[in-house]
This record gives C-alpha cells, structure tokens and sequence, in this order.
C-alpha cells in the first residue's frame, strides 16, 4: 500500500468494514502477540491513540496526509 497513497482515504472511508479493531496499551504488547501467535490469528498493527481527537493518517515518514473524506454517517 506504500507505493499507493491515493489508495487510503478510499480504504479509511469508503465500503463497508468487516475486520476487528481494538486498541491495547503498549505494555501489553508482547502478550497479544503471543497470544496471537498461539492462536494462529494474524493481527496487523496499524496505529496509536493519543492525546486530542479526531483521525490523523501518517506517512511512513511521520508526515501528516490530508484526509477529505471521514466515513458514512449512520
């Protein structure tokens, strides 16, 4: 997906979504990898939480990308 960046927003706000996200302190980091790994489940890191709110998307340099478009309002 690195090589195509015009791919995020679409991903990030359009279609529907049928994978699990869930959030994890980082202590506890180690412990859902092992846990994944003895459950055979492939679990993809794809972010943080922090201060503030709203979504910010970030190259793999750190650098802020523009988000126009934010989702289906139900």
């Amino acid at each position: 997906m690195k090589e195509k960046p015009e791919l995020w927003e679409p991903i990030l706000a359009g279609g529907d979504d049928y994978e699990l996200c869930f959030t994890v302190p980082w202590a506890m980091a180690a412990r859902v990898d092992a846990l994944a790994a003895r459950l055979q489940l492939k679990l993809t890191r794809i972010g943080s939480v922090g201060a503030g709110s709203g979504l910010t998307l970030v190259d793999s340099a750190g650098n802020a990308l523009p988000v126009s478009r934010t989702g289906w309002s139900h």
